[in-house]
């Protein structure tokens, strides 16, 4: 079973999206406070994944963050622990509104599982961006879908008894969201991650739940300018 797990592994280790989505990626924009907290879970046939992640957010729109998460065989045993740093920039766009573009990038590098005198590790990395927009919005509620794609590398690492065997590869994923941000700061974000071009992946599903607090800082929803 591990290497399917590891597979899995690369595939799920994402509950990243926790700690580096913001209004682009269906969540409380850094209006509502440059500090994120957050925690997640994503689930796969096979496997499920459960973490938390932080981020902080500078007035410019550049954000920075990461986040751990402990990723289980639900078939067996095994688990790993993946470690994750992201980065991103919010950008808004003179006359299209409340639509927000963000470049992405994120680094990782998964432990585990280990059976034995075998030590099995994944090193993680990918590049994209995401859009999102308000669809709907009221004083205590708002709904902000998104759509995001990426280009992910990961390196298969197994050593046993000192010899070390690396496989890479690589695909690209599309990750649809739909934020429901309550109070401003508060968002219950369901998402699907897809792999577009693995023959045999499958579609993982997931969730985050994320708090915006301490001062503001990001870009403004209001007419595309930043708040100072």
């Amino acid at each position: 079973m591990t290497g399917r797990f590891l597979i899995v592994t690369a595939l799920v280790a994402g509950v990243a999206a926790t700690a580096e989505a913001q209004l682009c990626s269906g969540s409380a924009p850094f209006t509502a406070g440059r500090m994120r907290v957050g925690v997640g879970a994503e689930f796969l046939e096979g496997a499920k994944q459960y973490g938390a992640g932080l981020t902080w957010a500078h007035n410019s729109g550049a954000y920075v963050g990461g986040a751990i998460a402990r990723l289980d065989d639900s078939n067996g045993p095994e688990s790993a622990i993946d470690y994750r740093a992201n980065l991103g920039y919010e950008m808004s766009f003179d006359g299209i509104g409340k639509l927000r573009f963000c470049p992405t990038g994120r680094f990782g590098i998964t432990k585990g599982p280990d059976a034995g005198n075998t030590e099995n590790s994944v090193t993680h990395y990918g590049l994209g961006g995401t859009v999102g927009s308000v669809l709907s919005a009221s004083e205590n509620m708002s709904i902000v879908p998104s759509l995001g794609l990426n280009w992910v590398n990961a390196s298969f690492k197994t050593t046993t008894n000192n010899n070390s065997v690396t496989v890479s590869d690589s695909w690209m994923e599309a990750a649809l969201g739909a934020g429901f941000i309550i109070n401003r700061d508060v968002t219950f974000a369901p998402m699907v991650r897809i792999p577009l071009n693995q023959d045999g992946a499958e579609s993982t599903f997931g969730f985050s739940l994320s708090y915006n607090f301490g001062r503001a800082g990001g870009v403004s929803q209001q007419g595309g300018r930043r708040k100072r």
